[in-house]
């Protein structure tokens, strides 16, 4: 049926060689029977169909292992339970569902969490195999596993409509689609196979020529032992596997041809605030300046201050010190620069302010002073801390002789102190989103190969969009997400190097396939062009090396320790 759908859509495609070679043997076969005259090839025909059967059963059993793991909604649960009681299958959740997730259940959907805290393993989704803590209004995502208590929570988004239906159907595109080198390698193995059917006929006539009893079987020798199977599942298979592997690590490739197009960067340039940064202060040094007020007294005053304030900054004081509660501070209000806010209390002027706005930083560190009428009784060091993994990273890129570039709107950064800070080759500070694409396209003139973004911002997406690759956390803004070709659905910037070094691999186990699939049929065709090859032996080389190529090309669902090892920071 493939065979006579390729020639309906006049494409010579690799199921018409094998379709010839058994319909000609069968059909020369049944007539010699006829006659009572001649060979017959039944044996060889049911042999051959035997191994080429066996053959594409393993090859199937083989590419379904290499796509089973990208399907994060399979363990899904049939039916959940409600608030009320009662219960609904998956597909019949709707938005503003309260359900309960049982102990080592699955999520169904997407939705908010309603209980005081749950513990959630999002392995399914972002590969790390350690259980998170969700609070009382943090996001729960489908095909979580929750590994404590029974929670509830409020459904936001139908099963199908989920973040993790979302992954699958990138996914799902990503190993369907047809890239550039797939395209070329089709149209060789069509050639390829024209090749094929005229050596047959070339090689029929020359035995019925000089030794009519082999032209047959030498024919339908050279019919079935011919590979364009190989050919063709050279860059496939070996795709498919790195997109399942790199999907178990948090990695979700959007477009296959990425992996070519990464193969080739020579510079990586990063946003810095939520991408090598998780963008989120923390208080990391409490400094007092006066024994008259003790840490936790202190500490309720800046509550009391801080919660008036959208600032990022106060928002972060105050979540992590509201543990204890606050005072009630009266008067409250911003400073006349807005650097700070002003209140009273007990009768005493209480002010809180950022000490250090002026002096240009790399913007990981900023000290918030406490004064009670003028005077400083205490400080506050708050950090942007390193995403994790991203020292790692760097460094790894770095030692491939990778060129590493920093792009920042913060205009409060120091080019300098950014290039020491992050180790990297160049910083430029205090850019728009426009002038982000603008240095983007310099740096892709001067690059000796591709230029590979990583962002997150809602300013990041024109650049993204600029870049020969563009990688975005999944966490980050939408558009950033939909801009980019990769989403980083893990926390950590790991997942980037790994990303290299699949390409890596898989390039190298896509030229091995080739390789071997050009040697395979440069040797194998002449040998039965030249009658050393039995149509049931041919068969069984023409499955060997289909199964060959893929299972070299499960290799890339693996990456091997490295020998050189760099310290993950936390």
């Amino acid at each position: 049926r493939g065979a006579w759908q390729n020639l309906q859509h006049r494409r010579l495609g690799m199921d018409v060689p094998v379709a010839l070679a058994i319909g000609s043997a069968w059909l020369v076969s049944m007539v010699n029977t006829v006659r009572g005259d001649g060979e017959v090839y039944f044996d060889s025909v049911a042999m051959f169909t035997f191994f080429l059967l066996l053959g594409r059963y393993l090859l199937l059993k083989t590419q379904l292992a290499a796509t089973e793991s990208t399907l994060p909604l399979s363990d899904l649960p049939d039916v959940v339970q409600l608030r009320n009681g009662r219960w609904k299958t998956v597909e019949q959740i709707v938005p503003d569902d309260e359900i309960v997730v049982p102990k080592n259940g699955v999520v169904a959907a997407d939705g908010i969490l309603i209980s005081r805290e749950a513990r959630v393993n999002e392995a399914i989704l972002t590969g790390e195999p350690w259980p998170q803590k969700k609070v009382f209004g943090h996001e729960v995502y489908a095909g979580s596993r929750n590994e404590g208590a029974p929670f509830m929570m409020r459904v936001t988004a139908s099963a199908d409509s989920s973040f993790a239906a979302k992954l699958q159907r990138y996914q799902t595109q990503a190993m369907t689609c047809r890239n550039h080198r797939q395209t070329l390698i089709d149209k060789i193995a069509h050639h390829f196979v024209a090749a094929v059917l005229l050596t047959a006929v070339a090689t029929f006539m020359y035995w019925w020529i000089t030794q009519p009893d082999m032209a047959l079987e030498s024919a339908l020798a050279v019919l079935v032992v011919s590979c364009p199977c190989a050919l063709s599942l050279a860059a496939p298979a070996a795709q498919t596997a790195t997109l399942s592997g790199a999907s178990q690590q948090g990695l979700l490739i959007k477009d296959a041809d990425v992996l070519e197009s990464l193969v080739r960067v020579s510079d990586w340039v990063f946003d810095k605030t939520g991408t090598l940064t998780t963008g989120q202060f923390v208080v990391q040094k409490f400094t007092p300046l006066s024994d008259q007020y003790t840490k936790a007294e202190l500490d309720h005053i800046v509550v009391g201050l801080q919660r008036h304030s959208e600032h990022p900054v106060a928002r972060a004081m105050t979540s992590q010190l509201s543990a204890g509660g606050y005072s009630a501070v009266e008067a409250v209000a911003p400073l006349p620069e807005r650097t700070g806010m002003q209140g009273r209390y007990q009768g005493k002027l209480w002010v809180i302010e950022t000490v250090n706005k002026d002096r240009p930083s790399a913007s990981l560190t900023r000290t918030i002073q406490l004064r009670c009428d003028q005077q400083p009784v205490a400080e506050y060091q708050l950090g942007d801390a390193w995403r994790p993994g991203a020292k790692s990273t760097l460094a790894k890129l770095k030692r491939e002789k990778h060129q590493l570039t920093i792009l920042t709107g913060d205009p409060n950064a120091d080019p300098k102190i950014l290039t020491q800070a992050f180790a990297v080759d160049a910083a430029f500070t205090g850019l728009s989103p426009e002038e982000k694409v603008d240095q983007l396209k310099k740096l892709k003139t001067l690059a000796q190969g591709s230029v590979a973004m990583v962002g997150d911002g809602l300013n990041d997406a024109p650049v993204l969009a600029q870049a020969d690759v563009s990688l975005a956390f999944a966490s980050g803004a939408m558009l950033s997400r939909q801009s980019a070709q990769i989403l980083i659905v893990s926390n950590r910037m790991k997942p980037i190097w790994q990303l290299v070094r699949w390409s890596q691999k898989c390039h190298r186990i896509i030229r091995q396939n080739i390789t071997w699939a050009l040697i395979y049929n440069a040797i194998s065709i002449p040998a039965a062009a030249a009658g050393q090859l039995p149509p049931w032996l041919a068969a069984i080389g023409m499955s060997t090396s289909s199964l060959l190529v893929v299972s070299n090309a499960l290799r890339a669902r693996r990456l091997k320790s490295e020998n050189r090892p760099i310290s993950e920071e936390a």
